[in-house]
Formats: C-alpha cells, structure tokens, sequence
C-alpha cells in the first residue's frame, strides 16, 4: 500500500510501473526499502535514473550500507576480544574481511573508477554515481590509487560553490544534483583526509 502522506503520487508512479511489469507487491517492497534507506528518492535507485517508476531498490547492494556493516562487524570483534570471547571475536574479524574483499571485488567500477552501487540480479553497477562512494574512504577500505581516482571525481564533477552534490542526474528529487546533505558532507571531508587530500577536504 501506499504510505498515507504520499498515496496520490505513489499510487500515480504504482500505475506506471505496472505498465511497465512490475507486480503491485514489488514496487511496494521496493518504496519502502528506499524509504528506510533514507536515501528517499533518488535516481541511486532506479533502472532508468529519469523515472521514479523503475525503482529497484531492493536489487540492489548499496556500497554505504556495506562499509557501515564492515565497520559495525569490526566494532563487535573488538568488543568480544576486550570481554575475552576470542572465538566471537575471531568469527567478527572474519566477517569484516570477508565483507572489505567484496566491497572490492563488487563495488568497485573500474570504467568508471569509482564505488557504486551493485545490482545482484543483474550482475553488474548500477548506473549512478553517488556521494555513497565516499564511505569506503571514511572508512579506509579504499587503496591509495582508488581514492585519488574519487578525489578527482569530487573534484570535477561533486563539488559545487555550497559543497558537495548528492549525485550527478537532475532529477527533482531531494536525493539527487543540485542537493546537498550534511552527513555526506561530513563523510566525504573525512574520507578525503584520510588520504591526505586536505586542500580538497577544506574547500
């Protein structure tokens, strides 16, 4: 069901998007996945970044979601060990290395040299390059090479005269160009200084 402060345009945006084939169960499931990921809406979560109607949130594995369980799973290890609990903290430390070699391994976008988004039914990134891809650097999983790839697209294309846009579509969502949001602000600031890229980081 659509959420009752948005019912006429959700319910608009169900009817497109069973023209379109998708059940009436998966658009729901997907609105809400997005809802709960804050990130509500943005073009971050759609096959087609011009049309709210193709949201697939639910395919998709976001790579901020990811660092922010690698650091949680680091978080328990380290926990476990001060308690004494070595075979807890042992299990914890594997899960976090597991998960810093797929973040690598899918997450990372060689063409576009950049963190993205991974759509598991399709086997590939999502189109959209998002501020998302600045967590691995706060949280240094990035190598070296890769956050000067990012510090150059930051640079280029992120960076605008009030800070760092959310993405790079047009798309009149709250989530996407021109807008700005202070936690990605902040996760980007600190990223980049843990790389050494000050001057980037102040301006």
């Amino acid at each position: 069901m659509p959420r009752p402060e948005s019912y006429p345009k959700e319910e608009g945006l169900h009817q497109k998007a069973q023209h379109d084939g998708i059940s009436t169960k998966k658009f729901y499931q997907h609105n809400r996945a997005v809802c709960e990921s804050g990130w509500d809406f943005s073009s971050r979560w759609l096959i087609d970044t011009k049309r709210v109607e193709t949201n697939h949130a639910t395919d998709i594995i976001p790579v901020d979601l990811n660092c922010l369980l690698y650091s949680l799973e680091n978080l328990l290890a380290s926990t476990y060990s001060q308690k004494g609990d070595w075979k807890s903290s042992k299990k914890f430390e594997e899960l976090a290395e597991n998960r810093k070699n797929a973040i690598q391994n899918f997450h990372w976008n060689n063409e576009t040299q950049f963190f993205m988004d991974y759509d598991w039914t399709r086997n590939r990134s999502t189109p959209a390059i998002t501020l998302a891809g600045v967590y691995p650097l706060f949280f240094k999983l990035a190598t070296p090479e890769q956050a000067a790839h990012i510090h150059e697209h930051l640079r280029k294309s992120f960076l605008q005269s009030g800070g760092l846009v959310t993405t790079l579509e047009r798309t009149g969502e709250q989530w996407d160009w021109p807008n700005g949001w202070a936690p990605l602000q902040w996760i980007a600031y600190q990223g980049l200084k843990n790389y050494g890229f000050n001057e980037l980081a102040a301006e």
